[in-house]
């Protein structure tokens, strides 16, 4: 997934939980914080997250995974073992979801530690 098509999957994803009437907040992580906050790279497989509410993301992010073509994980919350609580900055405040980045330091914390 490149930067533009993360962004319209955010966006995608957004539209989904508000027509679910549903307030939904996220935090990225890997390749896909390198892709929309570094542009370090151009693209990753997937997008690596820690949201809520858990259970009605999995259901919006399906929908724009049927929508876009992708495959069913593209938006997955595998990294959730490997979080802890940290500072946070935001990057996207659509009306029906909260996008969020951990600061620097802690992205480096978490590669330095994998």
């Amino acid at each position: 997934m490149t930067t533009q098509e993360i962004e319209k999957c955010l966006e995608a994803l957004n539209d989904e939980l508000d027509r679910m009437s549903v307030k939904g907040e996220i935090c990225l992580y890997g390749g896909a914080v390198m892709c929309l906050v570094y542009q370090a790279r151009p693209s990753t497989k997937d997008v690596g997250a820690v949201f809520q509410p858990t259970a009605q993301m999995r259901d919006a992010a399906e929908r724009v995974a049927q929508a876009y073509g992708l495959r069913s994980d593209w938006l997955n919350d595998a990294v959730k073992g490997f979080v802890v609580e940290h500072p946070q900055r935001a990057l996207f405040n659509f009306p029906a979801l909260k996008v969020y980045a951990p600061e620097p330091d802690y992205l480096l914390a978490m590669k330095t530690l994998a």
